[in-house]
């Protein structure tokens, strides 16, 4: 099971997107990833973007047979 939720914030120049996932596989522990990401347009041919967030990652094979 999985769910994400999004929002953007639209000013006059400045563009502000957030968001989050949550993972519930049914093997293992959930996770949760927060995103954030902005832009900001200096000119007409000018923008600068930038963001962070936390990647969704899964176990590999031999962390789930470890688990067992």
């Amino acid at each position: 099971m999985g769910i994400f939720i999004q929002d953007e914030i639209i000013f006059d120049q400045f563009f502000l997107q957030a968001g989050c996932r949550y993972d519930e596989p049914s093997d293992y522990n959930g996770q949760f990833s927060p995103k954030a990401a902005v832009l900001f347009h200096i000119t007409d041919e000018t923008r600068l973007r930038g963001g962070v967030g936390r990647a969704y990652r899964a176990p590999t094979l031999s962390e789930l047979n470890w688990l067992e």
